[in-house]
């Protein structure tokens, strides 16, 4: 049995281990920001919706994964990504086009924007 001097330090204890779960430390949430800035995958998506929206037929877009396509992380949060989207034209029918979109992740505001993009 466990005195009452050494169980109230260890019930305190567990009270700080407990409310100090969950929360991320500053450190956490560096590497995090490190990771989202390197994201090649992350970095894929938003590139998807920015060739997306210059489609004429937007919802019929087919995308190939993430190892089907040419990615490059730049450094300072930039990535170039080049490959192809089958889609429908105005005319109705599904044509392959090759694209080559630039992305930058900003920190500060913890989302990626469009810098170049080139569809053909």
């Amino acid at each position: 049995m466990i005195n009452g001097k050494y169980s109230l330090a260890l019930v305190a204890a567990c009270l700080v281990m407990i409310s100090s779960c969950g929360k991320p430390t500053k450190e956490d949430l560096s590497k995090k920001e490190l990771r989202t800035c390197e994201d090649g995958i992350l970095s894929y998506q938003y590139a998807k919706d920015f060739v997306k929206r210059n489609l004429k037929a937007p919802s019929t877009a087919k995308f190939p994964s993430f190892r089907e396509v040419n990615h490059a992380y730049l450094g300072n949060c930039t990535h170039i990504i080049i490959g192809y989207v089958d889609a429908q034209n105005s005319f109705g029918a599904i044509i392959r086009n090759r694209f080559d979109v630039t992305v930058t992740y900003v920190r500060s505001e913890k989302t990626y924007y469009l810098d170049s993009i080139v569809i053909e």
